[in-house]
C-alpha cells in the first residue's frame, strides 16, 4: 500500500504551521507535507483531524439513491495476507485510488472482493470501527489475519461552475499534497463558494469533507488546479460530494 506522512500546513508564502492529522509516509519516496491553503487569499486555514463528524454536515434534502448502488456500504471478508491499494487521507477516512501495479493476480478472497466492489474515489470511513487514518491503513498492511469489515461511503459526482471576482476571495480553506490525486475541502467560509451555496440547490453545493477531481478539466496535479482556482474568474469543478453522499447513505450502514 502507498501511504503519505501529512503533518502540516503550508501557505504559498511557506509559512508552516503544526495541525494534528495522522501520521501517513511513502516508503519509498522523501517525506512531503500536506499543503492548506485558501486560494483567495494564500493564508492556512484550520485543522483537518481526518476523523468522521456527521456533526459538520449540514442536513440535505432527501433524494433518492440508484437502486443498482449505494452511497453508504459494509465490505466484510477473511484478509488472510496484507492487503495493497494506493489510499490518500482525507477529511472522514481515506480515499481509494486505485491498486498498484502488478497486484492483478492477487486472487485472494480479500482482494477479489475489494476489485468487485471498490470504485475510484469511494472513501473507506471506517475499519472494525476505527476511524483513524493510521490505524485503518495498518489494519490492511498487517501480515495477521483478521476479519474486516470495512464502512464505504460512495460520493456523489456533479459539475459545478462558480463564478468570481478577479481578487475575491473563493472562501474555502483546501487541503492537498504534491502527487495527490484531488483537493479536499477543509472549511468554507466568506467567498465566492458561500455565495454559489446560498443559490445552488443541495445537489450543487459545496461542503466540507467534499473533494474536487477536476479543476476548468485539470485532474492528478494539485498544484495546477490550485493555481486554476486562483486565477480564473470562472472555474468549473467536478466535485465529489461526501457530505451528501453521507447523509443520504447513513441509515444503510
Amino acid at each position: 500500500m502507498q501511504w503519505w506522512h501529512c503533518c502540516s500546513t503550508e501557505d504559498v508564502d511557506g509559512a508552516i504551521s503544526t495541525i494534528d492529522t495522522s501520521d501517513f509516509f511513502d516508503p519509498s519516496s522523501e517525506r512531503s507535507d500536506l499543503q492548506q491553503l485558501d486560494p483567495g487569499n494564500n493564508t492556512p486555514t484550520g485543522s483537518h483531524s481526518g476523523k468522521l463528524s456527521s456533526s459538520s454536515m449540514t442536513p440535505r434534502s432527501k433524494v433518492r439513491a440508484p437502486e443498482d448502488d449505494k452511497y453508504c456500504f459494509h465490505l466484510t471478508f477473511l484478509k488472510m495476507s496484507p492487503i495493497h491499494m494506493i489510499l490518500e487521507p482525507c477529511g472522514v477516512g481515506l480515499r481509494f485510488v486505485g491498486f498498484p501495479k502488478g497486484t492483478s493476480k492477487d486472487t485472494s478472497v480479500a482482494s477479489l472482493v475489494l476489485r468487485q466492489r471498490l470504485k475510484q474515489h469511494d472513501v473507506i470511513v471506517r475499519i472494525n470501527g476505527e476511524c483513524h487514518h493510521e490505524q485503518m491503513a495498518h489494519s490492511l498492511v498487517s501480515s495477521a489475519s483478521a476479519t474486516l469489515t470495512l464502512e464505504v461511503v460512495r460520493p456523489i459526482l456533479c459539475r459545478i461552475s462558480i463564478h468570481k471576482d478577479e481578487k475575491a476571495a473563493l472562501g474555502a480553506g483546501l487541503s492537498y499534497r504534491p502527487g495527490f490525486s484531488c483537493v479536499d475541502l477543509a472549511t468554507v467560509h466568506i467567498g465566492a463558494i458561500s455565495k454559489h451555496n446560498e443559490k445552488a440547490g443541495p445537489e450543487g453545493q459545496l461542503e466540507v469533507n467534499d473533494f474536487l477531481i477536476s479543476v476548468n478539466g485539470i485532474s492528478e496535479e494539485p498544484d495546477n488546479m490550485i493555481k486554476a482556482l486562483q486565477t480564473s474568474t470562472r472555474v468549473d469543478l467536478l466535485v465529489a460530494q461526501v457530505s451528501r453522499a453521507w447523509l443520504l447513505g447513513v441509515d444503510s450502514l
